[in-house]
């Protein structure tokens, strides 16, 4: 008959508890700083994007300021310019906002991807360690029978 001592499953759980924390910890730590980065890069990319915003409009400030004094034909190209500029700035903050929500939308499912590999790989590690220790347990056993009989 098996014959497993309750020493012996304590220490193999304590033992696979352990090597859980230690991969959990180390894992844990890649993936944050995989998400932090992910995090930074989103954040730059959206102030650039609002940079780039802020001075479209500084520009048509700026313009609209030159043009302030001509005379009826001036007035025009002083309207068909900010016109212009109007739905410039709209089409900019249009992509803008588009490709920073498609940047947002791609990081973020990139960090879901990274976070469930990471699961994964801890995961079959532990699955792995189980085994391993399952197999400790049972030739243990094995061998407490062998020497029992």
């Amino acid at each position: 008959m098996l014959n497993i001592q309750l020493s012996t499953i304590i220490l193999t759980i304590i033992n696979v508890l352990f090597m859980y924390v230690v991969i959990k910890k180390l894992f844990f730590k890649q993936v944050m700083d995989t998400i932090n980065a992910r995090e930074n890069l989103i954040k730059k990319q959206f102030n650039d994007a609002k940079v780039a915003n802020e001075d479209a409009d500084r520009k048509k400030e700026e313009y609209a300021l030159k043009l302030e004094g001509a005379r009826a034909e001036a007035e025009k190209i002083v309207l068909e310019a900010k016109e212009n500029a109007l739905k410039e700035k709209e089409l900019i903050i249009k992509d803008a906002k588009v490709e920073s929500q498609q940047i947002i939308a791609k990081a973020k499912e990139n960090v879901v991807a990274e976070q469930k590999k990471a699961q994964e790989e801890v995961s079959t590690e532990v699955a792995r360690l189980a085994l391993i220790a399952a197999r400790k347990i049972i030739k243990t056993g094995e061998q407490n029978d062998a020497r029992g009989n």
